[in-house]
């Protein structure tokens, strides 16, 4: 059994490493889709986006998204980050099922995610 403490300690070590990147990710998809929603909105009213991402940076709005909006809306798209990311919200939502947890915001997240980015969902 000792000779296993090692092997058993490295197993969980990963599996915790790789729950905690879904937890990463689950927050970050929720967010972008919470910044895109905020930022329709605004261009609804016609309040200056770069003006507003400003705001934002300075009151309980400001996460990482909203600090790098500019290369998040021209690097991350629909092959390449956003398809990973969205991944990734799906394994978040299927350990949530497996292990009995609610995720609803993720699940939302997951649906709407390219829609709110303004992207087209990559063919399977």
């Amino acid at each position: 059994m000792t000779r296993l403490e090692p092997i058993h300690s490295t197993m969980v070590r990963n599996q915790a490493t790789a729950v905690a990147k879904l937890i990463n990710n689950l927050i970050l998809g929720i967010n972008m889709n919470a910044v895109a929603e905020g930022l329709k909105l605004a261009q609804n009213f016609n309040l200056p986006q770069e003006e507003l991402l400003n705001l934002l940076q300075v009151s309980t709005g400001d996460s990482w998204v909203v600090r790098n909006w500019t290369d998040v809306v021209s690097a991350w798209t629909a092959d390449t980050a956003l398809a990973v990311l969205l991944k990734d919200l799906i394994a978040a939502y299927n350990q949530g099922v497996k292990h009995n947890v609610s995720l609803p915001f993720n699940a939302l997240s997951s649906t709407q995610l390219f829609d709110s980015m303004g992207q087209e969902k990559p063919k399977a």
